[in-house]
């Protein structure tokens, strides 16, 4: 089954507050405003999206997984990058 509007909403609320807890947002990772575009798009479109994004600020990168399969949650990892 695809996820509904409110579940995609849902989850990537949780995934903004859980980058927000860490520190991460617009002001000090400018490239969080990428992922942001990209999670907008999942939730309005319901289409699956993966990938990457380099956090050099941090030296990190953000790999993503948004799904609309409700047996999947939607979910990013913070991987260290060696600078």
């Amino acid at each position: 089954m695809i996820k509904t509007i409110n579940e995609r909403i849902t989850e990537i609320t949780e995934i903004y507050q859980k980058l927000n807890s860490l520190g991460i947002n617009e002001t000090t990772c400018k490239n969080i405003k990428k992922f942001k575009e990209i999670a907008n798009l999942f939730v309005k479109n319901a289409i699956n999206q993966s990938g990457q994004i380099k956090l050099p600020e941090i030296n990190k990168r953000l790999i993503y997984i948004l799904s609309n399969k409700t047996h999947i949650t939607s979910s990013v990892l913070l991987k260290h990058v060696e600078s």
